[in-house]
């Protein structure tokens, strides 16, 4: 009497559980850049009109990582454990291919070692059951029933978010990728990007120590925008 599942369908389980697990982790990658990246740039052109105090502005970069990875969390992380068991995972396929509709899952629960000391039903029904199952999941391409395209959402909300800062990065004088470092990197000492460069021509060595109450000539080149 041999109830126990048949190595196809354990390796079908692992399979599904594999590709699924990979599906949904890229779809949180996806979800938490393309969240992170449109906040970034929201803080960054705020920083560059002035509207994001420095105080602040770190502090609500950290809302945005935390708000990134509770978004990742919630659309696809936190489904991965469901297929964790091999009820779970046959309830999972079931829903992905009707073909094992009230089969897999039946196979898998009558599998259980513990309904196997008091068989009160058929043993050869059982045994059947098992080759059925296993002869029906075998060669069952998953890349195919569970598809890259199902991420194409995703793919779009994360190449769009990209897309955007590319074209403001485009900006002359907007100085978005500094203004993006300073989001990204909240507690970097970074400063603000600016179009008016400063150069000192006199001293020459800017760094001089002159005593107190000394007048020094100064002498500044500036260089972009007009002062």
């Amino acid at each position: 009497m041999n109830l126990a599942l048949r190595p196809a369908t354990h390796e079908a389980l692992e399979r599904f559980r594999l590709r699924r697990r990979q599906l949904l982790q890229t779809r949180a990658v996806l979800c938490g850049l393309a969240i992170a990246l449109v906040a970034f740039t929201l803080i960054a052109l705020l920083d560059r009109v002035w509207f994001m105090p420095d105080a602040i502005r770190p502090w609500v970069s950290l809302l945005v990582y935390a708000g990134a990875v509770f978004a990742a969390w919630k659309v696809a992380w936190r489904f991965i454990a469901h297929a964790g068991g091999k009820a779970g995972a046959a309830k999972l396929i079931e829903a992905a291919e009707p073909a094992l509709r009230e089969r897999i899952l039946s196979a898998v629960e009558l599998a259980d070692p513990r309904d196997g000391v008091n068989v009160k039903d058929s043993v050869e029904f059982r045994e059947k059951l098992q080759d059925d199952v296993a002869a029906s999941v075998e060669g069952i391409d998953w890349k195919a029933k569970l598809p890259t395209s199902a991420l194409k959402p995703w793919f779009l909300a994360a190449g769009g978010a990209v897309a955007a800062i590319l074209v403001l990065s485009l900006v002359p004088g907007l100085h978005l990728s500094g203004f993006l470092a300073r989001a990204a990197l909240p507690f970097a000492n970074l400063e603000r990007p600016a179009s008016l460069k400063i150069r000192i021509l006199e001293p020459r060595q800017a760094n001089t120590l002159a005593p107190i109450g000394t007048e020094v000539p100064l002498i500044i080149e500036t260089e972009g925008a007009s002062t």
